[in-house]
């Protein structure tokens, strides 16, 4: 056989060959149930941040021991991490955009009001509501039990002043947090 003709089959032949048994294989396996994967949100693909990690920012270490996964809508809204550290009941929060980190500890003033209103009265600053409503909650690690299934909550700024407000189903368990935000660019993952 002439070697080109034989290198025109091969080329035409091989594409031809391999969707051919395809077409079988997929023909043979109809009813085969495909793999799940597990479903990964863009924020915690992108920067990549898990229990267990530890971020650093100016010469402060926080140890993520656990983390509640809020969602909305099927979307995350917020991903809150227990970072605990001794005497002080702290918590980080990595925003849906990826954009910045919140520094938070808990609100003794804050959890007193109850779920609140459109603003809230903090450290002689009014902070707006900017987000609140009904989220389901995914909690993992340390520190996280107890909070699963729905529930809702209430993110409040003004400037870098950051508040946030987490209720549990039935209101048997309540997160009132304050602190401020930082650019996630000044926050370095280490390992």
């Amino acid at each position: 056989m002439d070697p080109f003709i034989f290198g025109v089959i091969v080329l035409v032949g091989a594409p031809a060959a391999a969707a051919t048994a395809r077409w079988i294989r997929g023909r043979r396996e109809p009813d085969a149930p495909r793999p799940k994967l597990p479903a990964q949100t863009v924020t915690a693909s992108r920067d990549g941040v898990r229990v267990g990690d530890v971020l650093t920012h100016m010469g402060d270490s926080f140890w993520l021991s656990g983390e509640l996964l809020l969602k909305r809508e099927g979307s995350v809204a917020l991903r809150l991490f227990v970072a605990p550290e001794k005497g002080v009941d702290r918590w980080l929060a990595l925003t849906r955009d990826g954009q910045s980190v919140w520094v938070l500890e808990v609100s003794r003033p804050l959890e007193a009001m109850g779920f609140p209103g459109v603003e809230v009265p903090l450290g002689g600053r009014t902070l707006r509501r900017t987000e609140h409503g009904s989220v389901a909650i995914e909690p993992s690690g340390e520190g996280t039990l107890g909070w699963e299934g729905l529930g809702r909550f209430a993110v409040f700024r003004s400037h870098d002043k950051v508040a946030l407000f987490l209720e549990g189903a039935n209101r048997t368990r309540v997160l009132a947090l304050e602190g401020r935000e930082i650019p996630r660019q000044l926050v370095q993952k280490l390992g």
